[in-house]
């Protein structure tokens, strides 16, 4: 969503896509009241091109096991670029097949009921697509996955936070992300490179997003930690797409998370060696849903 959102974000503030401007003399120092009021009015912009829609199965988009199979080896195993003032910070390479192969323990801090209650309902989902484990840590230091939703002051301290467990991070997109506006949420995965299987994420989101926005941040930051790094304007209908046309997990996108977990696939594949695998159960599932 990184990507379309730096584009918004120029949108909102000029005013040309909303009838109320947003005030902002420094991006860099947004914060606050100011940078809630700004994604405000970023949702509002989305929802003027018709976007945030939480279709689980539209017929607008339709897809075939060949669609399907081609999607998943671009959001699967192809990592997502990244850029922070036009440089390359993350390139964009083809990767072997990468999965959680142990259970999930979420530790997360400056949630809310209601992120909890989403939270919640998500990881029953995932589990009951993926047969993955989903639990919440008794404290930092048992989790594997950590959900880190702060405001302006805790984000200065994050990089000490992330240190005192052991899970200190030089990335640039994550020093970035505390100060800058066009990033309000990431997730970041570690993985193991001998066993190509995913060792611990982190989810940083910025705690001045509300309503859909952050709920849209929460589902597809937690979604990419599984394993489904990229996104790609031509994958539809799905989260997986910069331009958020998608803010909730469509069937498409239960397809792509039951393929990934699928036993007859294994990590450390490659494009070459899953693709007939993931056609043979694309195919599966669409035969099953027809059924």
């Amino acid at each position: 969503m990184t990507r379309f959102i730096a584009i918004v974000i120029a949108l909102a503030i000029s005013g040309c896509a909303t009838s109320q401007r947003v005030e902002n003399s420094n991006l860099d120092t947004l914060e606050g009241p100011r940078l809630a009021r700004l994604y405000a009015a970023i949702e509002r912009v989305y929802r003027s091109e018709s976007k945030f829609r939480t279709d689980y199965d539209p017929s607008d988009a339709p897809y075939d096991a060949q669609t399907l199979t081609k999607n998943f080896a671009f959001v699967a195993q192809q990592s997502e670029p990244q850029t922070i003032d036009g440089a390359v910070v993350i390139e964009g390479d083809s990767i072997p097949l990468t999965r959680w192969d142990e259970p999930l323990r979420i530790w997360t801090t400056g949630e809310t009921a209601a992120d909890f209650a989403h939270l919640s309902a998500l990881t029953q989902r995932v589990t009951r697509l993926t047969r993955l484990p989903i639990e919440r840590a008794a404290d930092a230091q048992d989790a594997n996955v950590y959900l880190l939703i702060a405001d302006a002051e805790e984000r200065r301290d994050l990089i000490q936070l992330l240190k005192s467990l052991g899970r200190g991070n030089d990335a640039p997109l994550v020093n970035a992300w505390p100060d800058r506006p066009e990033f309000p949420c990431i997730a970041r995965v570690f993985v193991d490179p001998k066993k190509n299987t995913l060792e611990w994420a982190m989810i940083l989101v910025k705690a001045e997003l509300s309503g859909d926005f952050r709920r849209s941040c929460l589902t597809e930051e937690f979604i990419q930690a599984l394993g489904l790094f990229n996104d790609g304007p031509e994958i539809r209908p799905s989260i997986f797409n910069d331009d958020a046309e998608f803010i909730e997990l469509t069937r498409h996108d239960e397809y792509l998370l039951q393929i990934l977990y699928d036993k007859r696939l294994r990590p450390g594949m490659s494009r070459g060696e899953a693709e007939p695998i993931v056609q043979t159960i694309a195919a599966e599932l669409l035969a099953d849903a027809g059924s």
